[in-house]
């Protein structure tokens, strides 16, 4: 029975079953010439690059894509833009300050409809 081989960790070191890692394997010369490391550069370390924080959609992009939910017609390209470069937390406590502000609305209004007809 053959044996399949480990697959690389991200390290570029193998880690068996046993939870050590193996000896560094050999890194190919297109992969060095491509630019690439095995360490890894500051920008890919992190969740997200320095470029992908610099096209983060502003208060007002977030705002738009929110009400534009709200109403269900939030273009291909916009939700595209969101979900590529936009932090799920942003667009969650919008949604939510924009739901307590049209509730908020709603109760005013019919809160001043209800006032006038009673009295």
């Amino acid at each position: 029975m053959q044996k399949t081989p480990e697959k690389p960790s991200p390290g570029g070191a193998s880690t068996p079953k046993s939870g050590q890692p193996d000896q560094q394997l050999p890194t190919s010369a297109a992969h060095v010439a491509d630019g690439a490391t095995d360490a890894g550069t500051a920008e890919d370390m992190g969740p997200r690059s320095a470029a992908a924080q610099a096209r983060r959609p502003g208060p007002l992009a977030v705002m738009q894509s929110v009400v534009a939910a709200f109403f269900g017609v939030q273009s291909e390209r916009n939700r595209a833009r969101d979900f590529a470069n936009g932090r799920a937390s942003t667009y969650i406590i919008a949604g939510l300050v924009a739901t307590m502000t049209f509730i908020s609305v709603v109760w005013t209004v019919v809160s001043l409809v209800l006032h006038n007809v009673a009295g």
